[in-house]
């Protein structure tokens, strides 16, 4: 019987399930001495399993989006209080990519000469964020689409008006970067 312990402990020295090794190490413990080798291993492997999602978790402070964080932390469920602090430190880096996005967003919504293209990138850029960055996105898309009519009324206005080859060049290539939203209105005025 005692042999069946000592395989099943060594045994456990191979799994990755934090759960499973803690509460092998709990049932083992006390047992006596043909036993507390292999469950001396098994505390060591406890600690390097535990070391292991340790440096997974500060791996998450040099990600790009705090997606990659969302995804990840619930993997690290079952290590409890045990990954605590580390935990934190991830959530801290989720807290400042929110932040940044917000703040470049928001610098973007300030800027008076925001063009439509530097806009729509920011937005592209922003576009899978979390709930925490939908609000300032949302202005800075209703920025970029009040900025879209303004140019679409400029370039329906040049059509018209009685401007200069040169005049038409210029505003032509003001919009020309922004062409996937003002790409009608342009064609329009080339044909001019």
């Amino acid at each position: 019987v005692l042999d069946k312990f000592v395989e099943e402990v060594e045994q456990l020295t191979k799994s990755q399930d934090y759960a499973v090794v803690c509460s092998a190490i709990d049932k083992f413990a006390g047992y006596p001495p043909p036993v507390e080798a292999p469950w001396q291993k098994l505390v060591q492997h406890r600690a390097e399993i535990l070391d292991s999602a340790k440096k997974q978790l500060a791996e998450l402070c040099n990600v790009e989006t705090p997606m990659e964080i969302t995804v990840a932390l619930p993997q690290f469920a079952t290590y409890g209080e045990d990954v605590a602090d580390a935990r934190n430190v991830a959530l801290s880096a989720y807290s400042k990519l929110i932040d940044t996005a917000r703040s470049e967003i928001e610098m973007w919504i300030d800027r008076p000469e925001a063009t439509i293209e530097g806009m729509s990138d920011t937005i592209l850029m922003f576009s899978d964020y979390p709930e925490e960055v939908a609000r300032i996105r949302l202005r800075l898309e209703k920025k970029r689409n009040s900025a879209v009519r303004v140019a679409e009324k400029q370039l329906t206005a040049a059509l018209t008006a009685d401007m200069s080859p040169f005049e038409v060049s210029a505003l032509m290539d003001k919009y020309e970067p922004a062409r996937d939203f003002l790409g009608a209105h342009l064609e329009k005025l080339e044909g001019r």
